[in-house]
């Protein structure tokens, strides 16, 4: 039985010179955001102090974690890096952490060091550098993992840079809850601060954010409408159990969510097995257009169990997910029609017998829908 399962990465970090302030002296102050601007992670230390961390002159740091000889040669090329005299002196430690993150320029790859120089570039105000370096937290290389000093690392550079790859994946952090408290609202606010800088997977998660919201208003009404005679099968005690569950398969995760649980209750994994339960799930996913529950629902053992006429049943939902305009059901119906006949003609040793006018508007359908698999089956036929 197939199952989905939605898969999120943070973006990575471009360190280069050339996009830094070309200022003299002292670095750029960090700031707090001012009223109406984009709220800081809780626990955010003040910028002074955070500053006075970075460098190594309180505790907390990347230095704390190394082993004595390799802090030692950290403190050495910090002080090399941050005592260049050039205008463009704090690139000096990004571009030397750089080269120790990917073993060039004759040193070998040393992600522990490479997070040392990290940090000291961020402490001289090179915001990719504490962009890199809240990445580094956030997947443990070099340093020991936390998703909370992450998150105040991507504030300090999307709010200052702004680092669109920061603001993004804060906004990622917001949204699963990890080193801060999950809040759809703020990672909202973070994602449309990355998309204003151009960033394409912000703009995106920002699209799907407010659509998984708008779905989320119309997913109870919508969901309760979906025909579900598996559901309605249920003794009533199963179903009380199981309905909330399935109001809330509208939306593309949602639906894929409502497959896993199918998968579940036929394989009792975690919970107790239960194929007329496991059949509801497949049945209201496949409605809405999950062609791996459309597919479960078909399963020969599963449907054995769950329904009486275990082929009807399915061609019954995937006919009514066609009509509404499900392509993957018009899709499914037109592979079923043709592993039936395949089927009867491996059992019964005769040719294989089928509608291909029927099935070819099927697959012509879903072709016409936007499933282009569909498109090379229909000329097949």
């Amino acid at each position: 039985m197939q199952r989905m399962r939605r898969v999120q990465a943070a973006v990575g970090i471009a360190v280069a010179a050339g996009l830094l302030c070309a200022c003299a002296g002292a670095p750029p102050p960090a700031r707090a955001p001012a009223a109406g601007e984009l709220a800081a992670p809780p626990a955010l230390p003040d910028p002074q102090g955070l500053r006075a961390q970075l460098q190594g002159r309180a505790p907390g740091g990347v230095l704390s974690e190394l082993p004595p000889e390799r802090a030692e040669q950290a403190r050495l090329e910090r002080d090399a890096c941050a005592g260049t005299k050039s205008v463009r002196g704090r690139s000096a430690c990004a571009l030397r952490a750089e080269q120790y993150a990917r073993g060039e320029g004759a040193v070998a790859v040393d992600e522990g060091l490479a997070a040392a120089l990290h940090e000291q570039a961020c402490a001289l105000g090179h915001w990719q550098s504490c962009a890199q370096l809240g990445l580094t937290y956030a997947e443990g290389t070099g340093v020991r993992a936390s998703p909370e000093r992450s998150a105040q690392l991507y504030w300090l550079a999307c709010a200052n840079g702004p680092i669109p790859a920061a603001c993004l994946n804060l906004g990622l952090q917001y949204a699963e809850g990890q080193g801060v408290a999950q809040s759809d609202a703020v990672a909202e606010a973070y994602y449309a601060r990355a998309c204003e800088e151009h960033l394409p997977q912000g703009c995106r998660n920002l699209e799907a954010l407010r659509e998984a919201r708008r779905e989320a208003a119309l997913a109870p009404e919508r969901a309760a409408q979906v025909p579900n005679a598996s559901f309605r099968a249920l003794p009533p005690d199963k179903a009380a159990r199981v309905r909330p569950e399935l109001l809330k398969c509208f939306d593309t995760f949602s639906r894929t969510h409502c497959n896993d649980l199918g998968v579940d209750y036929a394989r009792g994994l975690e919970v107790a097995r239960d194929e007329a339960i496991a059949a509801a799930f497949f049945e209201q996913a496949c409605h809405l257009g999950e062609s791996a529950a459309c597919t479960n629902l078909t399963s020969a053992a599963l449907a054995a169990r769950a329904h009486a006429r275990p082929l009807a049943s399915a061609e019954r939902v995937l006919s009514e997910a066609c009509d509404a305009g499900q392509a993957v059901a018009c899709s499914e119906l037109g592979a079923q029609a043709l592993v039936s006949a395949r089927a009867a003609e491996l059992l019964q040793g005769t040719d294989a017998h089928y509608d291909a006018v029927h099935v070819r508007a099927l697959f012509g359908r879903a072709c016409t829908l936007g499933l282009s698999s569909a498109c090379a089956q229909q000329q097949a036929r």
